[in-house]
């Protein structure tokens, strides 16, 4: 049985999607055309491309290799199709891909994120549970600090995604977020800082996380001592976490187009 997707934010990423109005001609050569693409984006990974892929994410490639190969699988993911990215996944190509996040090389860090984030996005719940086991959630909140807002953009968006989509699937009885816990408190105070960031952007989805994920809501119950005898500054830590177990996420419909961005 196929799995529910959630709903996610619009977004439009890989080459042939478009806002324009268009007429029904036109909409069916549009969706021939996707499907087209789609048959021969299949064709060519069942040639056993990934592995080639894979090998070139290494760094025994110059950068502009990398960043290709990056950029390629990018775009494979973005078809939106979940055969594509379980292959993705199957050939072990989203630990590369998130080791890249840590690359000193702007340009490669950057199609590393659009990878990362186009298979958050495009992902199933099971999918996405396994690009958190790879370690995603930490490098993404390692990024919030880059200085590229691009790339702080991105890192925003598979975030909030990643806490969306894990908040639906877990909706049915439980009140808790499992992936909450995984994103260190520094890295929400960071997240609260950028709520203030000269790109407009990046406030909105900065506000949003932090109205849904990180301010309580009329929660008088919480406590919080900070720095008793036995735990020193880690204390607060503690209890911050402590308060976001607590934390009930409602579903949300977010605005129609926030956040996307046309590549290519």
């Amino acid at each position: 049985m196929k799995e529910a997707m959630p709903i996610k934010k619009k977004r439009f990423r890989n080459g042939y999607n478009t806002e324009m109005v268009v007429n029904q001609e036109e909409k069916r050569r549009q969706s021939q055309e996707k499907e087209r693409k789609e048959k021969e984006l299949l064709h060519i990974v069942n040639q056993q491309v990934l592995p080639r892929l894979r090998e070139l994410l290494s760094n025994n490639h110059e950068e502009e290799i990398r960043k290709g190969a990056c950029r390629t699988i990018s775009i494979m993911i973005a078809s939106n199709k979940e055969e594509l990215i379980q292959k993705v996944i199957d050939a072990h190509i989203i630990e590369p891909l998130v080791e890249l996040l840590q690359n000193p090389e702007l340009d490669t860090l950057e199609e590393a994120a659009w990878a990362i984030s186009n298979a958050i996005y495009y992902g199933s719940h099971t999918q996405i549970k396994h690009l958190v086991s790879c370690g995603c959630v930490k490098q993404l909140c390692h990024l919030h600090t880059c200085q590229e807002p691009k790339i702080v953009t991105l890192c925003l968006e598979g975030l909030e995604n990643i806490l969306m989509v894990s908040d639906q699937k877990d909706s049915a009885g439980s009140d808790v977020n499992p992936y909450v816990q995984m994103i260190e408190a520094k890295c929400f105070e960071q997240i609260k800082k950028l709520q203030t960031h000269d790109d407009a952007n990046i406030q909105k989805i900065a506000t949003v996380l932090v109205k849904t994920w990180v301010e309580k809501q009329d929660d008088g119950n919480a406590t919080c001592e900070v720095d008793q005898p036995g735990f020193g500054g880690a204390n607060s830590v503690v209890c911050f976490i402590q308060i976001l177990y607590r934390i009930i996420c409602p579903k949300q419909l977010l605005t129609p187009g926030f956040g996307s961005q046309v590549l290519y």
